[in-house]
């Protein structure tokens, strides 16, 4: 009965997915097959994450740096947490739809030098844009104001 009740939290937490996929030539949403090339967007919230991964796949992920959803135990005490990808999870509207976004190494440092630059203020109520420039295998995440 418990492996039931697991399936089904597995079930519902994928149903309420809202990662966006970004791809060498765009960004894909979720439970949606077209891939844009530009997002305009909102900034709700950014904060620190990190994943885990396995045969390059998540394996263990969190998204405030301090406990894994997979397991709900601490990073600090986890002995895999020098394997760890530090990431930043970047909660973000589009079309009024919550959406959040996990920032790689140079995307992360982009989206930075762009925080760092922009009034925060003013990019929580104003639209930005999102492109993505290819780099063959991987996707790299450009930010700039509308």
């Amino acid at each position: 009965m418990n492996t039931d009740l697991f399936s089904l939290k597995q079930i519902i937490e994928r149903s309420f997915s809202r990662y966006i996929k970004v791809l060498p030539n765009g960004l894909q949403l979720p439970h949606e097959p077209n891939i844009y090339n530009i997002l305009n967007v909102s900034l709700s919230h950014f904060h620190p994450a990190r994943t885990l991964y396995q045969n390059k796949k998540p394996f263990c992920r969190s998204l405030d740096g301090i406990k894994s959803l997979k397991n709900n135990k601490k990073c600090v005490s986890c002995l895999c947490q020098n394997q760890c990808t530090t990431q930043i999870c970047v909660e973000l509207l589009y079309q009024d739809i919550p959406l959040k976004l996990i920032l790689a190494y140079t995307s992360m440092r982009k989206f930075l030098k762009f925080v760092s630059k922009t009034n925060i203020q003013n990019l929580k109520n104003d639209v930005f844009i999102i492109s993505v420039i290819n780099r063959g295998k991987w996707g790299e995440l450009h930010f700039s104001c509308s």
